[in-house]
């Protein structure tokens, strides 16, 4: 069932027993509340509407204190499905290397592993609509062959999802499940405690008229991603000062992102240019952010950075990289991967195509999420976003593209060209995030490490879990949907496990 809580005329939550209550219809909360209600009774809280309206959106706004960063508004979307809604499709499972602690990286590793999350991957694969047949490993191929001869990289694949908006795609199947009770325009304010500070009690909800409603279970979730989760968990500061699960100061710390930027360009050598002419992929890419765009015209910061970016001019060879265990631990960086974009022949250019990299940021507790004075139209302090980039952060794409560069000319594919700006202290500027908000309510082996344990319950309390990637200890370099689903159904197997 989906309701709309603007429509209430009565309090729909009074004398309801529900199982579970789950504050996001998201990515992670729309997969949580579909796994659960097969046996328990879910209420799914969703802040916004079935479509975007300003209303709804102009909550996430806040300001940004640190190094360069958008709106905390844009890359999120506060509707049925939220960010959803816009995603690319990339997916990719962390590595097996990213839960695993480093020396030289404090604060990194987690309290699980990848093989816990590995009985995941198959149904995650198909909430999001993948192909349980296509390897993470790229097909053989002359560009594969001759890289995977290095030691110091390997070619990886990208699965892409078509890309599946949750909203859409499993809309249906919210207003069909019995155990589903869904309401959109329920935006939740404050996380109440009982009588025992332990406990979660209800969550405090308004709907856009101004009424407000108590929502009650014995399992609560919040599922609203890397900035909303400890927005809300700051702001329920009536009962514990600090708020919710703050007792060591650590909601809102080590937020992170992926780094993006396109730090070099490449030149094949004549007896391998062949192969530009005869890639099977050659267009995909683009085609698929033409479509991204249509579907997301208002969305203007997107257009004008592929306009930037000059992607119509360029087309894609799906060919992933990522570096060996034996480089990231000789190298003491992070982990990356690089992708080679082949420019469409007959505009003029000295280069046959760019190095686009992305690369994952070191946990930083001084990188947060805080709370600012201004306040949103429910009267919600708002976000306040001190984004730091480290020396490590850029130290890892400046040696990681010289080291691809290095292999590149040692197996003789070529040469690349690094841009003007690598290695001076303008990379700090041309460096770009891409909205993947992590790590700020991380998972720690204890209080002290984390804000939630390892089954995502946060410490302190006895029913209040947090999903999604604010979860994350550490990043990865892979886009982090699928990892989250994969989290989401193991924490839903928990909660089945303890109801």
């Amino acid at each position: 069932m989906i309701a709309d809580l603007n429509d209430a005329l009565q309090d729909p939550f009074a004398g309801s027993n529900y199982d579970v209550c789950i504050c996001g219809a998201g990515v992670a909360g729309i997969t949580l509340a579909l796994k659960l209600s097969k046996r328990l009774n879910v209420l799914l809280l969703e802040g916004g509407g079935f479509d975007y309206s300003s209303e709804s959106q102009s909550v996430y706004q806040g300001e940004n204190v640190g190094d360069d960063y958008v709106d905390p508004s844009i890359g999120r979307l506060r509707f049925l499905g939220g960010a959803s809604n816009h995603w690319g499709g990339d997916c990719r499972p962390l590595d097996s290397y990213d839960f695993q602690p480093k020396a030289y990286l404090p604060d990194s590793g987690w309290p699980i592993q990848a093989s816990d999350l590995k009985p995941y991957l198959k149904p995650a694969e198909t909430m999001l609509e993948l192909s349980h047949d296509d390897p993470w490993v790229e097909p053989s191929g002359p560009l594969q062959e001759r890289l995977d001869a290095s030691p110091s990289f390997q070619s990886i694949n990208f699965k892409v999802s078509p890309p599946t908006r949750f909203g859409t795609r499993y809309r249906s199947e919210l207003e069909q499940r019995s155990n589903i009770s869904c309401y959109l325009n329920a935006s939740v304010l404050d996380l109440q405690l009982s009588e025992d500070p332990s406990s979660l009690d209800h969550f405090r909800v308004r709907n856009y008229a101004g009424k407000e409603f108590q929502a009650k279970a014995r399992i609560f979730v919040l599922a609203t991603g890397g900035i909303e989760n400890p927005r809300l968990l700051l702001n329920s500061d009536r009962q514990v000062p600090g708020g919710v699960g703050n007792q060591n100061q650590l909601v809102g710390r080590y937020f992170m992102d992926h780094l993006f930027c396109d730090p070099a360009e490449f030149i094949f050598e004549d007896a391998f240019s062949e192969y530009v002419d005869s890639n099977p992929f050659g267009d995909s890419f683009k085609g698929r952010l033409r479509q991204h765009i249509c579907e997301n015209q208002w969305i203007r910061d997107v257009i004008d950075d592929l306009r930037e970016r000059d992607i119509d001019c360029l087309s894609s060879v799906r060919n992933f990289f990522s570096p060996s265990l034996e480089l990231l631990e000789a190298e003491r960086v992070l982990n990356f991967n690089v992708r080679m974009r082949v420019r469409t022949p007959g505009h003029g250019e000295l280069t046959d195509g760019r190095i686009i990299m992305s690369s994952e940021q070191a946990p930083n507790p001084l990188s947060r999420i805080m709370l600012g004075d201004d306040l949103d139209q429910f009267g919600m302090r708002r976000v306040k976003l001190d984004w730091k980039v480290s020396a490590l952060d850029i130290e890892t794409i400046r040696r990681g593209i010289i080291r691809f560069g290095e292999a590149f000319a040692r197996l003789e594919l070529g040469r690349i060209k690094m841009t003007d700006w690598l290695l001076t202290d303008e990379i700090a500027a041309r460096v770009r995030p891409v909205h993947h908000h992590m790590g700020t309510t991380r998972m720690g082996e204890s209080p002290r490490e984390g804000v939630v344990d390892s089954t995502q319950k946060v410490f302190g309390t006895k029913n209040l879990y947090v999903a999604g990637s604010s979860v994350f200890t550490t990043g990865g370099h892979a886009n982090p949907t699928l990892t989250i689903v994969q989290m989401t159904l193991r924490l839903a197997d928990h909660i089945n496990s303890v109801v």
